[in-house]
This record gives C-alpha cells, sequence and structure tokens, in this order.
C-alpha cells in the first residue's frame, strides 16, 4: 500500500468510528438530560415535602387558635 492511499477497509473503520464517536456523544447528551430532570425531580419531591410540612403546622396553629 503507498502512502496516502487508503484501503476500503481502512475508510470503513473511520466512518464506524465516527458514527460511533456520534453515538457517545449523543449517550452523553442523553445522560446529561436524564441527570438535570433527576435533579430537577428530587427538588420537587423536597419542595412537595416542605409545602405539606407547613400546612401541617398551619393546621395544627389553626386548631390552638380555635381552642
Amino acid at each position: 500500500m503507498f502512502p496516502g492511499n487508503t484501503s476500503d477497509s481502512d475508510k470503513s473503520g473511520r466512518k464506524r468510528f465516527a458514527e460511533v464517536d456520534v453515538l457517545k456523544d449523543m449517550l452523553n447528551e442523553k445522560d446529561r438530560q436524564i441527570r438535570l430532570l433527576h435533579q430537577k425531580l428530587k427538588q420537587s419531591d423536597e419542595y412537595g415535602r416542605n409545602l405539606s410540612d407547613l400546612l401541617r403546622e398551619l393546621v395544627r396553629l389553626l386548631a390552638i387558635i380555635e381552642q
């Protein structure tokens, strides 16, 4: 094989590596999106617990006031 010439298998191999790199990038982006969604879900869950605690405390205080 002469320098500068590439065989079909070399071209095919490089193309396959490029496709794999694109797929890895896509996978990494999806992983990042999932992590962000998970973080938002955890924050939402925490907000819900805090709201529930506040409502419970409000009911308790209202019961004290009514007495």
